[in-house]
């Protein structure tokens, strides 16, 4: 591979690349299910998914699960969703939310090795 062609196959190559980063990086907002619901201060969006009316965020945050697990109960609620299920356990917590036709699901992970807390919100239509 020589000469215009394949400086022109590496130009096209790089800008695909820095396409599909630049699409990487726009889709790390969170979806529109999710925009209502509040998040712990300074969350880093690690993942999200929209699917089919199904919504999924994972976030990374430097905080205690137990708090984590109370601002949302407080905070969720005060925004109009319903508590309709919680759990504790020693690893792991989780929370049940409804707000009309619409569930969300807060599980919140406990700490890793660096000292954070993943938290997943899943939200979608019941039946």
């Amino acid at each position: 591979m020589g000469g215009k062609r394949g400086v022109y196959l590496i130009a096209g190559s790089m800008a695909l690349i820095l396409l599909l980063a630049a699409g990487a990086m726009a889709a790390m907002t969170l979806p529109d299910q999710l925009k209502d619901v509040p998040l712990y201060p300074g969350s880093k969006i690690e993942q999200v998914m929209d699917m089919q009316g199904h919504s999924m965020a994972t976030l990374k945050v430097q905080a205690d699960r137990d708090a984590v697990f109370e601002f949302f109960k407080k905070n969720v609620a005060a925004g109009g969703w319903k508590i309709v299920f919680q759990m504790q356990q020693e690893d792991a917590a989780v929370i049940h939310f409804q707000k009309d036709k619409l569930m969300l699901q807060v599980t919140i992970q406990g700490k890793e090795d660096d000292g954070s807390v993943t938290y997943t919100m899943v939200t979608g239509g019941t039946s």
